[in-house]
Order: structure tokens, then C-alpha cells, then sequence
């Protein structure tokens, strides 16, 4: 039976020469399996790095279309959760330090290194990235539960809502899971539409969307713990196989969306309210 570890490595790097010493550093060492692979540019592992399926990325900083630190920065944004392990023909011990500062794993420096080294270093980096990635995952369902309590208390008891109090239930949730489950979808296609305006700098125009949402809900007699399911309801949708980094945004781009729905609520009742006074004025 073959008990090998399989490690599915990615190289980035230009110099073929290069490539061929690390693949012959590596082809002895027993207990590992490696798959290798390489590219050869910024460009080449732009375009092999969204496939996934990769456990450690060896980078090479000085690439035909990309130089220095800028590259680490570049390859680092898009795969934030896979261990890099950076190789550079420089010497410093501060470029070093600021290179694993960003998130490396490791600065190897060329031709300072045997089949061993090299192969620990890239177990180290791949065992460290694990448990900091399991650190960041407890603390992101904390700081999600947290934030799924403290919604809850702030739109109160089911009792005193506006739902419950015109409409005789105690949610429209458990009203009319039809119409919720709608107000859910169009939730998260507004929090879509906010984190790609984070992500790509565009404008997202959500300011729209989000006022004829809270109009809808007025007139559906909807109160604040309404607003509330809608949101947990959305973002646990939107967080479901979500890896970490963007999860992050997206919480927090769906806080600003919930307060500004609950902003846009508060005033359409104030509003109606306001008609309702002059009316009986009348």
C-alpha cells in the first residue's frame, strides 16, 4: 500500500534552468509525492491559479511581466489560501522580513538550499497555512454568530413587531414564506451587486434597489425583525462555500446594505404616518 503524501505544487518561475534544479532537488526525497507543475509568467499563473487544486505555489519574484514585491502582492490577492513560499536570487534580510510580512510563508534565497530544506519549507508553509486558516475560519463563525445575536436583540421581540401587531403573526417570515424567500433573492442579488463594486471599483447603483425594497416591506407592514431574517437569511445563502477573504467583504458590505434598508424603512413609516396625521386633521 502506498502511503505517500501527494502535494500538488505550482512553480512560478522563468528560468527553466531553475525549474529543472528544484524539480532534481525534490525527485529524491522519500515520504512525498509531488506534482508539479510551472508557469513561466505573471500572466501564465493568472491563468492557472482560478483552476485551483493547488497545496503550495513556489514563486519566483522576478518574472518577464512583473518585478519585485508587486508580483507576491498580485499572485497573493488572488489565491489568499494557499501557502507561497517566495525564491529570490536576492540576499536581504529586510525585503525578507517585509515579503513574509505580506503573507509568505517562507523567503528561500537561490542557492542556499538542499532537496531537504527546500521540501521542509514547503511542509512548514503548507502546515502553517492550515491551522492560521482554521484560526481565521473560528474566528470569522465567531464574529458571524456574534453579529447574528446582536441583530436579533436589536429588532427586538417578535411580539411588539409592526408585522405581528397589524397582521395577527409573528413574522413574514412565518407569514408568507413565498413573499420572504423572494425579499431574500433580491437581498442577496443587492449584496452581489455591492461586493463587486468592492472588489472590481465599479459603480454597483444599489441605492435604488434598496428604496423600493423598504417601500415593498412598508407596504407589506414589515417591522425591523423582519428586515433582520431577511438579512441572516441572505447572508448565509451568500457565505455557503464562500472562501474566507471574500466572506469577509461580503459581511461586511451586507452590513452597510442592512442599515441602509432599515434607514429607508424607518423613513417610509415616518412618511406614511406623517399622511396619516394630516389626514385625520382633515
Amino acid at each position: 500500500m502506498n502511503s505517500q503524501k501527494v502535494i500538488k505544487l505550482l512553480i512560478i518561475e522563468d528560468d527553466s534552468g531553475e525549474i529543472a534544479l528544484i524539480e532534481e532537488l525534490l525527485k529524491d526525497e522519500a515520504n512525498v509525492k509531488l506534482k508539479i507543475e510551472k508557469t513561466q509568467s505573471l500572466s501564465s499563473a493568472f491563468g492557472r491559479l482560478p483552476q485551483g487544486n493547488i497545496d503550495v505555489v513556489i514563486l519566483d519574484l522576478m518574472l518577464p511581466d512583473s518585478k519585485g514585491l508587486d508580483t507576491f502582492t498580485a499572485i497573493y490577492a488572488l489565491i489568499p489560501e494557499v501557502p507561497i513560499v517566495v525564491l529570490s536570487g536576492m540576499d536581504d534580510d529586510k525585503f525578507a522580513t517585509q515579503a513574509v510580512s505580506m503573507g509568505a510563508q517562507d523567503y528561500l534565497v537561490k542557492g542556499t538550499f538542499n532537496g531537504h530544506l527546500l521540501l521542509r519549507s514547503l511542509l512548514y508553509a503548507i502546515e502553517r497555512n492550515r491551522l492560521q486558516l482554521e484560526l481565521a475560519k473560528m474566528r470569522h463563525e465567531a464574529s458571524h454568530r456574534q453579529e447574528m445575536i446582536s441583530l436579533d436583540r436589536l429588532s427586538g421581540s417578535p411580539k411588539a413587531s409592526i408585522t405581528s401587531q397589524m397582521l395577527g403573526k409573528s413574522s413574514l417570515r412565518d407569514g408568507n414564506r413565498q413573499i420572504f424567500d423572494d425579499f431574500v433573492n433580491k437581498y442577496c442579488d443587492i449584496t452581489e451587486s455591492a461586493l463587486q463594486q468592492r472588489i472590481y471599483k465599479t459603480e454597483a447603483g444599489i441605492a435604488e434597489p434598496l428604496l423600493a425594497m423598504a417601500e415593498q416591506l412598508g407596504f407589506m407592514k414589515s417591522g425591523p425583525r423582519d428586515v433582520v431574517e431577511i438579512h441572516s437569511e441572505a447572508l448565509k445563502l451568500k457565505l455557503n462555500g464562500m472562501n474566507m477573504a471574500k466572506a469577509q467583504l461580503c459581511m461586511e458590505e451586507s452590513r452597510f446594505i442592512l442599515l441602509e434598508l432599515m434607514g429607508n424603512l424607518a423613513s417610509y413609516y415616518r412618511n406614511y404616518f406623517i399622511l396619516f396625521r394630516k389626514n385625520l386633521d382633515l
